[in-house]
């Protein structure tokens, strides 16, 4: 509210879609969000995790996004400001439960640096140690693992692996841990508590192999049937699945 909006280019809008210029709102759109550190913009979040407006005129804060659209409308009607309406496809997300239209926010969430466990991936097949058939397929793995990001590994979910970290509510230290600390290990509180995320299904999935056989435990089942000489698996999952299990069984 009160601030100039800068105007800026760049190549990732199709200048011949619609009148060729589009809003950016780097706080609600993964592609917005790399735009805007391209050129250095404000990250500015306008819907909380209510889906409610934040951060707008007072006339629009407290709304929900539908509200908040259909008010806009009618006020750029009324200012007659709309030079027309017209139809067009787009995708949006829904929920698959539901159907509420989904709305992409900034939170904090827990990445697992992937590119050093992506070269170990790269490599194993690379040197022979893994055998992908059909060959084709090998392709597929090596553009994911070589184009690949951090993973986001946290989810609010109800149910699933927590994450291994604990706050201290006293003086703010994280500490990540196998097992729960009985104090924090820098102001010595017992007021300790867990981080309410869980994994995401991907990340135990991808210890399932060795996980199921008594690992970190060396038992016999573990140096008997791990690493395994057959997988007989989906192509649709070699990034999902089969590339995890392979970078989680060469780094543990």
């Amino acid at each position: 509210v009160g601030r100039e909006i800068p105007i800026i280019t760049d190549s990732v809008v199709d200048v011949h879609f619609g009148t060729g210029a589009v809003k950016v709102t780097p706080a609600h759109s993964a592609v917005d969000f790399e735009i805007a550190e391209r050129h250095d913009l404000d990250v500015i979040s306008v819907i909380n995790d209510r889906s409610q407006m934040i951060n707008v005129p007072q006339k629009y804060t407290g709304l929900t996004t539908e509200q908040c659209r259909e008010e806009l409308v009618k006020d750029l009607k009324e200012a007659r400001l709309i030079l027309k309406e017209e139809d067009y496809e787009n995708s949006v997300g829904h929920c698959q439960r539901c159907g509420t239209i989904v709305e992409s926010i900034i939170s904090k969430q827990w990445f697992l640096k992937m590119e050093p466990l992506a070269k170990m991936g790269i490599a194993s097949v690379e040197n022979g140690d893994i055998k992908i058939t059909p060959e084709k397929w090998v392709k597929v793995y090596f553009d994911w693992l070589k184009n690949i990001r951090d993973w986001c590994v946290s989810r609010q979910l109800w149910w699933g692996h927590r994450i291994p970290a604990y706050y201290c509510d006293d003086c703010g230290e994280t500490v990540v841990s196998k097992e729960p600390p009985d104090k924090c290990p820098k102001c010595g509180s017992k007021n300790i508590r867990q981080d309410e995320d869980v994994l995401d299904t991907w990340f135990s999935s991808a210890l399932w192999p060795f996980a199921t056989l008594g690992w970190p435990q060396k038992t016999k089942e573990l140096e008997y049937y791990y690493p395994t000489s057959l997988l007989i698996t989906g192509y649709d999952i070699i990034f999902f699945w089969v590339a995890r299990m392979i970078m989680s069984g060469l780094y543990f």
